[in-house]
């Protein structure tokens, strides 16, 4: 979120590099390049029903898996004009891979299994929710 967010979208931010690696880092740095390159940013709504839970994480040695239901309801909008190009809320339900990195875990994969619009899916499931 602080890559993509005012006073301009950085895919040159440290930050991305402190939590990713790989392709999820590559991923990450053009999506805050298309954010710079079209004159947006990303705010947290208002009020703020995002939340992120992690459903499992299987580990086997430098390499863990993520079962994660993440409610975004984050804000795009113009920076030049403050309007708000997106904001729909929308549930995902993603597969993280991660690699230990220097004694410290971080995001090398991410695959989006399922998309609902709005809190819906993984997000009203029990707190182990099955996916």
């Amino acid at each position: 979120m602080a890559a993509n967010s005012a006073p301009v979208a950085n895919p040159d931010s440290p930050l991305l590099a402190e939590v990713a690696t790989g392709d999820a880092l590559g991923d990450l740095r053009a999506e805050a390049s298309e954010r710079r390159d079209a004159g947006q940013a990303v705010r947290a709504a208002s009020p703020n029903v995002g939340e992120i839970r992690v459903g499992f994480v299987q580990v086997s040695g430098a390499t863990a898996s993520l079962s994660v239901c993440r409610v975004d309801d984050s804000v795009v909008y113009e920076l030049a004009t403050g309007n708000v190009a997106n904001a729909t809320v929308a549930t995902q339900n993603y597969t993280l891979e991660l690699a230990l990195v220097d004694g410290q875990w971080m995001v090398s994969g991410v695959t989006q299994v399922q998309r609902w619009e709005g809190v819906a899916g993984c997000a009203l499931a029990d707190a182990d929710f099955p996916y």
